[in-house]
């Protein structure tokens, strides 16, 4: 299950927490909040995969709910995308600035230490009003190697991405993504970072 806490103003006290049930074992919750000028500014969207191949064996989903009072309640959860032949794994979904939604996520093989696992391709699909559809399945790039050396690890070190979109417009107050672009950054001692331009 998740537990969503909410606060306003200066967060000096919170309340909640929400209290979001799940069939499945959740797993990689991401949360994004859309300050978009859109029609559904201030709607809150949570990502998230199921941990473990419980609903059927080698299948993997990826699941979207969301909030409109700030919070304190979600829908249920709405499918994104369902695979076989290796895990889904949700990243964080943005919000870009005319209020469409990006949901990412990747998909790792097992075993990753295979070779001819190296490469991993990273996913997203589109909604243009607010989650309850999708366009179809995009692949822009892949990630990897997936694995490198790294000493202070037994089986070294592998890729975790982050998702971020870019808000470089020159105004400070302006938090919304410019359309059309993700950044796509390493974990901690990885590989350099990846600029995707997504169209």
């Amino acid at each position: 299950m998740h537990r969503v806490w909410t606060a306003t103003g200066e967060a000096w006290s919170w309340d909640g927490p929400s209290v979001l049930e799940s069939l499945v074992e959740p797993d990689h919750a991401r949360m994004v909040a859309d300050m978009s000028q859109g029609p559904r500014r201030g709607r809150l969207y949570l990502v998230w995969n199921d941990a473990v191949d419980v609903l059927s064996p080698d299948q993997y989903e990826v699941f979207l709910q969301y909030s409109d009072d700030g919070g304190k309640t979600f829908t249920e959860r709405l499918p994104v995308d369902t695979q076989r032949g290796g895990k889904l794994v949700a990243t964080e979904p943005v919000v870009l600035s005319d209020g469409t939604l990006l949901v990412t996520y990747y998909k790792y093989y097992f075993p990753m230490s295979a070779q001819k696992n190296d490469r991993w391709p990273f996913f997203l699909r589109r909604s243009t009003d607010g989650g309850r559809s999708f366009g179809p399945v995009e692949t822009p790039f892949e990630l990897g190697p997936n694995l490198w050396p790294d000493p202070a690890a037994p089986f070294g070190g592998f890729i975790l991405p982050i998702v971020v979109a870019d808000s470089s417009s020159g105004d400070p107050h302006r938090t919304a993504g410019r359309p059309g672009r993700l950044d796509l950054l390493p974990a901690a001692g990885g590989p350099s970072a990846t600029v995707a331009e997504i169209r």
